[in-house]
């Protein structure tokens, strides 16, 4: 390569290697772990349907010593109804309410979508990866607990990817293998 007849293949490949060197770089295996890490953590994240209101103390009302026993018998039956009704009020519309099955299906959903942001992260689709982030954020928040460790901290994982760019146009260097190609076939004429 130090023929001077080289030169300017040299120059042509050297300017395409400094194009690639100024592209912005995408750490696409540190994404691709942290995805995979998440996929594998989906089974563990607690849906919001498990998910149990705190139950409320009552305190017993102390009846007096003297009280017939239809009074008394009246009073148990109003406190064990009680029981029965609690109203409460809620943060969030309805909760979805989950066969088991389904339960299984949701999860592997999620580990799916999070696989397929993997594909288009390695495939160089920005798109595709964006969607399947949205999708896998939308899941979470509509069918798990969002109140637990697990699930805030895939929150914040995925909302940190989500600003991860990856759909980078990388630059042509259709020069450098057009000299490249150029010399080969000056290089095969010759030795014919």
């Amino acid at each position: 390569i130090d023929r001077p007849q080289l030169s300017p293949l040299r120059k042509i490949l050297s300017k395409d290697m400094d194009l690639l060197k100024r592209a912005p770089y995408v750490d696409t295996v540190g994404i691709s772990l942290r995805l995979d890490n998440l996929a594998a953590a989906a089974d563990t994240l607690p849906l919001a349907m498990e998910l149990r209101p705190p139950e409320t103390v009552s305190r017993p009302v102390e009846s007096p010593a003297a009280e017939s026993f239809w009074l008394k018998f009246a009073r148990e039956a109003w406190e064990d109804l009680k029981r029965l009704v609690r109203i409460q009020r809620m943060d969030r519309p309805d909760v979805a309410l989950l066969a088991p099955s389904q339960a299984y299906f949701l999860r592997d959903n999620l580990k799916l979508r999070l696989l397929s942001a993997r594909h288009a992260l390695l495939a160089r689709d920005g798109a595709s990866f964006k969607v399947d982030l949205n999708v896998s954020l939308d899941l979470i928040n509509r069918y798990y607990d969002n109140k637990s460790d697990a699930a805030i901290n895939m929150l914040e994982a995925l909302h940190q990817l989500q600003g991860s760019e990856i759909g980078i146009e990388l630059p042509r260097i259709s020069a450098s293998l057009d000299a490249v190609r150029n010399y080969r076939l000056a290089r095969d004429r010759g030795n014919r």
